[in-house]
């Protein structure tokens, strides 16, 4: 099995797997709560404060490594399966 083929169909499922985690809310900022002294008062990250696009680029950037990591582990054999096809396909 060639390893570009390999390679692509880690890239593509590892796309399939952020889109997953987007949509299940993964790396999400959680509003934090007034501290007993008024600090963080409605702030939503407090590196990035209330800023709602930094969050979405944050949350995108997590679920992309989460993605990236758990398709290049291959724990599921989705690639593997998908290359293996693909090369049967294509003899």
């Amino acid at each position: 099995m060639s390893d570009p083929l390999v390679q692509a169909c880690r890239q593509f499922e590892a796309t399939l797997l952020k889109q997953s985690l987007l949509e299940s809310g993964f790396g999400k900022q959680i509003q934090i709560a007034d501290d007993a002294d008024g600090e963080n008062a409605g702030c939503a990250n407090p590196i990035l404060g209330s800023n709602s696009s930094d969050s979405d680029i944050l949350q995108s950037l997590h679920a992309d490594a989460m993605a990236q990591a758990i398709a290049n582990a291959d724990p599921s054999g989705f690639s593997r399966s998908l290359a293996t096809q693909l090369e049967k396909v294509k003899s």
